[in-house]
């Protein structure tokens, strides 16, 4: 019977516990003098999701600025730089997720740190919350008010622990956009019911350069990359018919394909910056750019909260919660898809793949690519 019981505990339970009993002899900063009133906005999520985030963080600074509260972001290490200069943030902490869940005392540092902050009010926007992550944050900033998203299901004990570390949960209601989520959490804080505006992250500037259009050709999971050959030849295409010059961006992981798109087509003078660019310094190219033609990604998403005409190679797995942003919003943003979306919204667990990368980014051709693209931008041709 003991051991029966002791099954449904899982490891994250037992973590959580010795980080709560760790928390209790870390003094909390809210009872230093002069203390200005304090907001941290937790997002540990990937690129894509945090950028879908910057309309909701201008919602929250135009709440908590008149009520004369200084905001903080968590997000990933990687990604922070990226607002570094947002005008709606007093500071911006970088997490390195990897190393808060391996190193113990990296971990407990972290921890600490959220503590003594002493923060008034703590949100945790990640839609898919973890035990592990952002409700023991949470559960750290010892905040009188602590709100985010009700828990996907889990197990029994871990949803009732990490419930219990909030004062307040959002409903997270399926088949609507992320932005539109992101809206909701903003109206439970706020108390009133709260619409989505454009995502806009305009803080980066622009480059001096012009006549050209961005390339993103890499996607953390292999199976949504469009193949580099069609990527090539899309590219010959429009510098034909455009005269413009192809960019193409990407992080360290993407120097690779990035290359090989380069080599098959060598007639084309491409620019290839992956790999070479920081976060904020690629925001800044995507900007001026004429437009942007990407896999289902996180440069999608910059591109469209850059203000930059957006094709994106969709993918079906989440078509209605990422990549389809609603239309009121009138984004410019145009998805190149297959025809039948029968199957989208599978969340990438996709029946029909054996091998390779999702069939449906398989079924976008060349040539449909290129009618979409050059329908969209029609009196551009040279």
């Amino acid at each position: 019977m003991i051991m029966n019981y002791l099954s449904l505990i899982s490891r994250r339970t037992f973590q959580s516990i010795i980080d709560n009993l760790f928390l209790k002899f870390i003094k909390t900063g809210k009872n230093e003098p002069e203390r200005k009133k304090s907001v941290c906005l937790l997002r540990l999520d990937g690129l894509g999701d945090v950028v879908m985030f910057v309309d909701a963080i201008r919602g929250y600074g135009e709440l908590f600025d008149k009520q004369g509260y200084e905001i903080t972001l968590i997000t990933e290490d990687w990604i922070a730089p990226l607002f570094e200069g947002c005008p709606d943030l007093g500071r911006v902490i970088g997490c390195d997720t990897r190393r808060f869940k391996r190193d113990f005392a990296y971990r407990l540092r972290f921890l600490g740190d959220i503590k003594r902050s002493g923060y008034d009010i703590f949100i945790n926007s990640c839609i898919n919350r973890e035990l592990l992550y952002g409700d023991i944050m949470a559960h750290a900033s010892g905040a009188g008010c602590r709100y985010g998203f009700h828990s996907a299901p889990q197990k029994a004990c871990e949803k009732v622990i990490g419930d219990r570390f909030y004062t307040a949960l959002a409903l997270r209601p399926e088949h609507i956009h992320e932005i539109e989520k992101n809206a909701a959490l903003v109206g439970l804080v706020s108390g009133e019911t709260c619409k989505p505006r454009k995502p806009r992250m305009d803080w980066h500037g622009k480059p001096d350069k012009k006549g050209y259009f961005i390339i993103a050709p890499g996607a953390k999971d292999a199976v949504r990359r469009w193949p580099e050959i069609r990527f090539a030849s899309l590219c010959r295409i429009l510098y034909e018919e455009l005269k413009l010059t192809p960019v193409i961006i990407g992080g360290k992981d993407d120097v690779q394909i990035a290359d090989s798109i380069a080599r098959a087509a060598p007639e084309i003078p491409f620019e290839n910056e992956a790999g070479r660019l920081d976060l904020p310094s690629v925001a800044g190219l995507v900007s001026g750019a004429d437009f942007l033609i990407g896999n289902d990604s996180g440069p999608a998403h910059l591109g469209v909260a850059a203000g930059t005409k957006t094709f994106v190679i969709a993918t079906g797995g989440n078509f209605t919660n990422c990549l389809s942003y609603p239309e009121y919003l009138g984004i410019d943003h145009i998805m190149i898809h297959q025809s039948d979306k029968s199957c989208f919204d599978c969340g990438g667990k996709c029946k029909y793949k054996v091998d390779g990368i999702f069939p449906c980014v398989e079924n976008v051709s060349v040539e449909q690519a290129k009618e979409i693209v050059l329908k969209n931008l029609k009196g551009r041709q040279a």
